[in-house]
Order: structure tokens, then C-alpha cells, then sequence
């Protein structure tokens, strides 16, 4: 992902979504051991966040460009699991 598109997208983030982005980015720089994120959230939260992992962890860790531990965004496209499993909410 260029710089631009990946400095507009952290621009457009809410202060929850960058608390976490940013919680992410320490993590891989300090840490350096695994841990996993099980998001939930309203509509309008998810996919934004995920490229944006997606994006960090490319972006802060040793891994060939590829996010591995992001498998199952992948698998979905990035989309919400409601959308990849044809779920409606609708009566």
C-alpha cells in the first residue's frame, strides 16, 4: 500500500479504531511476541481496520510483505463476516 493511501486511511480512523492501530504498531515494535485480535463492532468499523492491520503488520514486522496471521481477512476479502457468509439482518 503507498504511503498516501495508507496516511489517508489512519486520517479517516475514528480515536477507538487509531487507540488500537496505535496499540498494534507498540506492540510489534517492543514486543515481538504473538498475540491475537478478535474484533467486533458496529457496521462501518471493520474494513478500514483490517487493511489497516493488515498494512502495520506488513509494515512493522520481518515477513516477506505478506501478513500471515491475517489468513482470514484474506480469505474474506477484507469484508465483514456477515457480507462473506450472505448473512441479512433484515425480517
Amino acid at each position: 500500500m503507498p504511503n498516501e493511501d495508507f496516511d489517508q486511511l489512519m486520517r479517516i480512523a475514528n480515536e477507538k479504531q487509531k487507540g488500537l492501530l496505535l496499540h498494534v504498531i507498540s506492540h510489534l515494535l517492543s514486543d515481538r511476541t504473538p498475540f491475537q485480535i478478535f474484533l467486533t463492532s458496529p457496521a462501518g468499523f471493520g474494513k478500514t481496520v483490517i487493511k489497516l492491520l493488515m498494512e502495520i503488520y506488513n509494515r512493522y514486522t520481518d515477513n516477506d510483505g505478506y501478513c500471515q496471521s491475517c489468513k482470514a481477512a484474506v480469505a474474506i476479502s477484507g469484508t465483514t463476516v456477515h457480507a462473506a457468509l450472505k448473512i441479512s439482518l433484515s425480517r
